[in-house]
């Protein structure tokens, strides 16, 4: 970003302008033009790739910063009705007070109507007594993004965190897009794949890179991208199926789902059902066109398909299962039955830096 008006766009107003103007200045360095700089001098990857990258990092941050806004305009609506409500249950309970002092001897429905709104009103009380005391509701948990995989935090947690973001640089992370660039390039990914990962998943650029930049109260809840690419390029790819580097690279440009928490721990998953069922590891690896697909899969989805195919209704023998799974018709099975969502498996490598170097 080159000016503040679309580096303001990034960031939810404040009532302070000199957070805002600091969360502004942050974010700038996610813009597309900030970006491209910083991919073209630490990578020296083609101008135009490092463009397509920018774009897609700047994109993902002003929807990101949107739904963050719509979410505390609907938490502050939603507070603003529940005040406006209670008002109201105190003027309705004032008119029927008068009603029933005036009409008890003529109406005895008026002193039914009154009787209920107090237990009503009890209720109420009673009701918001227990929200307090157990701080349950919609402020249970910090408000973040769920595409990044490792930002929930409980309320005491993000109560610890905000208090230590307002003494810490007025909020800021402590960490930016270089710390998040030398993370990927220690595991050896170069400049063209780091391109790929951050057009189909430009989530990457904000993830947290090491837990040294972790801030208080995070520790026990979030994790780090370094731990996700440990799981993913290093236990699955690199020790568990034994894939070159060169090939553990390819595998991870086209498997987004290996970059976030939930996805990594998921092929995980589904790795150990498929060796459970009879077939090798070293037959895996050599299948190098079909495995990002494989590692896509529910694992929930798989498991109830293994459990149909081995009950009563079927009778298959595990050891038969592995390899229907492995076979054309059984990936045209899980297809049908296990469909693997479009974010899960990348094409993009067509055509932007599809070339390993």
């Amino acid at each position: 970003l080159t000016d503040g008006s679309k580096a303001d766009s990034f960031v939810p107003s404040s009532s302070s302008s000199s957070s805002s103007s600091s969360s502004s200045s942050w974010m700038a360095q996610f813009g597309s033009e900030n970006v491209a700089r910083t991919l073209l001098r630490e990578t020296g990857v083609d101008a135009s790739t490092a463009k397509i990258a920018g774009d897609a990092v700047e994109r993902y941050c002003v929807v990101r910063t949107a739904r963050r806004r719509i979410r505390r305009f609907l938490k502050e609506r939603d507070n603003l009705w529940a005040s406006t409500m209670r008002d109201s249950t105190s003027s309705a309970r004032a008119e029927l007070e008068s009603l029933a002092a005036s009409d008890m001897a003529s109406s005895p429905a008026a002193g039914l109507l009154l009787s209920y709104a107090e237990q009503q009103q009890e209720q109420q009380s009673s009701d918001r007594g227990n929200d307090n005391d157990s701080g349950s509701g919609s402020g249970s948990y910090n408000d973040s993004d769920s595409d990044s995989d490792a930002t929930a935090v409980p309320a005491a947690a993000a109560a610890t965190t905000t208090a230590t973001t307002t003494n810490n640089n007025n909020g800021n992370p402590s960490y930016g897009f270089v710390d998040v660039l030398e993370v990927l390039k220690d595991y050896g990914l170069t400049g063209s794949d780091l391109c790929v990962l951050l057009t189909h998943s430009p989530n990457l650029a904000l993830r947290v890179p090491r837990r040294s930049f972790l801030r208080a109260g995070q520790t026990d809840h979030a994790e780090t991208l370094e731990e996700t690419l440990d799981r993913s390029l290093g236990d699955l790819l690199s020790e568990r199926l034994g894939l070159r580097r060169y090939d553990a690279r390819k595998i991870l440009r086209t498997c987004p789902g290996l970059l976030s928490v939930r996805g990594s721990k998921s092929a995980v998953q589904v790795l150990t059902i498929v060796t459970k069922l009879g077939v090798s590891e070293s037959s895996l690896a050599r299948d190098k066109n079909s495995l990002p697909v494989l590692l896509s899969r529910s694992p929930e989805g798989l498991f109830r398909l293994v459990a149909f195919l081995s009950s009563t209704a079927v009778r298959m023998p595990l050891a038969s299962i592995g390899p229907l799974l492995r076979g054309k018709s059984g990936r045209d099975l899980m297809d049908a039955l296990l469909p693997v969502p479009n974010t899960s498996y990348s094409k993009v490598g067509v055509g932007v830096g599809v070339g390993v170097g």
